[in-house]
């Protein structure tokens, strides 16, 4: 194989001859005078606005809610450990005690220490993967009690709550011999307004995991047994009708709301830039904790509270020109989509991103209010005529 090698004078001058022709201008008449675009920027108002609540599931979230709050929220927490083969042990044994510890990770408005969160035993089997507010029903949760928390629910605190031996009993023959009635877990409710609190699930960290304790007596030998594996969800449900505010969001709850704009004034199929929403929040009517998430999404809405949660924009909280809270959406794929007829102009459902994981409420000025209320402006390009 024969091998080339060229001098470094050599290449610099055939680098020097090439670029010695004076370039042509090919290029002058690439973009024909039919294909030029006007720029404009123009705002909408909304049209209207609404308010619905749906089913939710509230499985594998990160923090599972309980308590009571002044508007009538009733947060339940459903907990079910699973049954191991260790409890081939509890054959013959007395069970001692039992105890279910939880770890707080979310506090909203809680009220003066100590809260109490009482047990009762679960009637009927539920799934964290498929329950839903609407799910809970009267003849779910056990009348009698079998157990109580109640402790000042301190973030990041271990809590306890002893539990009737009589129920664990229960569990235990269910797992080691199906003839004998079925166990399906336990419920956690407040009694009286407690504000929220929140506990680490089974799917978080297992160091933080619902944990029951067993401690028990067999042929005179102390032993004791622990499980922290199994499935829970919560649900939140209302002693009365909650009234709605006319534009306002509800972690936990499936409360969500929803905007239209309507586009009369654009030209055809414009091609769309930008295209930002911005909702002024209502800080005042507003409820936060200290463990707020920071994200909405604005997803594109298909039908009758149905939405694509494919398509969607997150909101970004902001500080406005008037130093009020802002939420500001870039909603151009969702826009476009519209305007391109690819999609129907069913607006926007407003939620929170973190919807299963808290409680938050968050209150936005409606259409109504014409200085504060939905706003959507979009940045566009047009072909010339």
């Amino acid at each position: 194989m024969k091998k080339l090698y060229l001098s470094i004078p050599l290449v610099i001058a055939l680098c020097l001859l090439g670029c010695a022709d004076k370039p042509k201008s090919i290029g002058n008449n690439l973009i024909p005078p039919g294909d030029m675009f006007n720029f404009a920027e123009t705002s909408f108002i909304a049209v209207s606005d609404s308010v619905y609540r749906v089913p939710i599931t509230n499985g594998y979230a990160s923090s599972n809610l309980v308590g009571k709050l002044p508007s009538g929220e009733d947060f339940v927490t459903l907990l079910q450990f699973y049954a191991l083969s260790s409890l081939d042990s509890l054959k013959g044994a007395t069970i001692d005690t039992a105890e279910i510890r939880l770890t707080v990770n979310y506090r909203m408005l809680p009220a003066l220490p100590p809260i109490q969160f009482t047990v009762y035993e679960l009637q009927k089997q539920f799934s964290e993967g498929t329950f839903t507010s609407d799910s809970l029903t009267s003849t779910m949760i056990g009348a009698t009690p079998v157990g109580t928390f109640s402790d000042s629910m301190n973030y990041a605190q271990r809590v306890a709550a002893r539990i009737d031996t009589a129920v664990v009993r229960k569990w235990a023959d269910d797992f080691l011999d199906t003839s004998k009635p079925a166990f399906y877990g336990f419920a956690l409710r407040a009694n009286n307004q407690s504000g929220v609190i929140g506990f680490s699930p089974f799917n978080f960290y297992a160091t933080t995991s619902p944990l029951l304790v067993i401690k028990f007596t067999r042929n005179g030998r102390h032993d004791s047994l622990f499980f922290n594996i199994g499935q829970d969800t919560f649900v939140e449900t209302s002693t009365v009708p909650l009234p709605y505010s006319a534009l306002e969001v509800r972690g936990g709850s499936g409360v969500r709301a929803d905007i239209k704009f309507a586009f009369n004034s654009l030209p055809e199929k414009p091609i769309v830039n930008n295209a930002t929403m911005t909702l002024t929040v209502d800080t005042t009517a507003s409820v936060y904790s200290g463990f707020s998430p920071d994200s909405l999404i604005a997803t594109l809405t298909v039908r009758n509270n149905k939405t694509d949660s494919s398509i969607f924009a997150y909101g970004v909280k902001n500080t406005g020109s008037a130093g009020e809270k802002t939420y500001e959406f870039n909603c151009t794929q969702i826009v476009q989509r519209w305007l391109n007829n690819l999609s129907v102009n069913g607006g926007f459902t407003i939620r929170w991103m973190e919807e299963n994981s808290t409680s938050e409420k968050i209150i936005f000025y409606p259409v109504s209010d014409t200085i504060r209320g939905p706003k959507l402006k979009i940045f566009y390009a047009e072909k010339n005529q």
